[in-house]
């Protein structure tokens, strides 16, 4: 009975710019409404091929083949605020098992972005901090989300502790945040190498764009943390929107404190030709020496990568990591290091 009538809702606003998805499944039990929802699912793809067919759920997803089989876009559903000691792991915890279970299917995530205690019924809970809600929305963000449901305005309104002007300035200030790195969120381009942390506290994505690195990161604990993460490739490392660069030791490494629930987000500079070569010139005249030898194999290492000349190229790397590895003493170690491991990733690249 209800396929003739989504058939025609999506007839009738198909071609609104404002639709984006079709939504058939508010928290499905799929062993009572499976072949239903399937239909629902039918009707909308066939009345409409641009949009993808959307379910949000706050448990985890169920990957049996019926369900596969009635949704393109699956959004997992996180609500852990009741009080200021709430933790939210919860967000990675439900982000992950989606992707696990259904590798294959898109994921536009739900921070929450609203107060329990709106919803009346003797709910208890606030609306999340800016804190919060940053961090809810990158957790779901490092778990494959390539769409957000701030969800939902109407509670919003009935929030008796918060103005609706205060609520969605939270919720436009991340939102915001995220808009402004859509080329780098939705990038394809091979990521650098980055070795993170593996403490349950860190939750993170990496990235590339435009010939960067970028690493997203968050602490997902209310207690303050450290992290040391390693990017081989890195010549300098920024923090994103906070006005600081951190330090990349010889071997790579850079450590950033995280107090709790900190996000931070990083951009890479990737080693190349030219910086390497800025590189090298500067750590020379640092020690009164000259660079000659060293950026004259380098120049011509470049000559044989930009002829495609794979052999004369990997010689010519091999001579200026040799060259440099003579110069230690006279560059110090944590020079010969630096310029070493750079050129080392750099001839892994090619």
């Amino acid at each position: 009975m209800r396929v003739p009538v989504i058939a025609a809702h999506v007839q009738a606003h198909r071609d609104h710019p404002a639709v984006l998805a079709w939504y058939t499944g508010e928290e499905p039990k799929i062993l009572m409404q499976g072949d239903r929802l399937v239909e629902h699912y039918n009707a909308c793809v066939a009345n409409d091929a641009d949009r993808p067919v959307l379910f949000v759920d706050n448990k985890d997803a169920d990957p049996r083949p019926t369900y596969l089989r009635a949704l393109d876009i699956f959004g997992a559903e996180s609500k852990p605020l009741y009080d200021d000691t709430s933790g939210l792991e919860q967000c990675t915890e439900r982000a992950a098992a989606a992707v696990s279970q259904l590798p294959s299917r898109g994921m536009w995530h739900v921070p929450q972005s609203f107060a329990w205690s709106a919803l009346g019924n003797n709910h208890i809970g606030r609306f999340p901090t800016l804190e919060e809600f940053r961090n809810m929305t990158w957790q779901f963000l490092h778990h494959k989300g390539t769409g957000l449901i701030y969800w939902d305005l109407d509670y919003m309104h009935k929030d008796a502790d918060l103005s609706f002007d205060e609520s969605m300035a939270i919720a436009s200030e991340v939102g915001q945040e995220v808009i402004d790195l859509v080329p780098v969120l939705m990038s394809i381009d091979d990521c650098p190498e980055i070795s993170t942390p593996t403490d349950l506290w860190w939750s993170s994505m990496t990235k590339a764009h435009d010939d960067k690195g970028n690493l997203f990161a968050a602490n997902i604990t209310r207690q303050d943390e450290t992290a040391v993460f390693t990017v081989p490739a890195a010549v300098t490392v920024s923090v994103l929107g906070e006005g600081r660069s951190l330090p990349v030791e010889p071997d790579g490494s850079v450590s950033d404190s995280f107090a709790e629930l900190a996000v931070h987000n990083y951009q890479i500079e990737l080693v190349n030709f030219d910086n390497l070569q800025r590189l090298t010139t500067e750590y020379y005249s640092q020690v009164d020496a000259s660079p000659r030898t060293a950026v004259g194999l380098l120049s011509r290492w470049r000559d044989a990568d930009v002829a495609k000349r794979a052999t004369p190229a990997r010689q010519m790397s091999t001579a200026y990591v040799d060259r440099i590895r003579e110069d230690t003493d006279r560059l110090t170690q944590d020079r010969a290091n630096t310029l070493r491991r750079l050129a080392m990733s750099l001839a892994d690249a090619m």
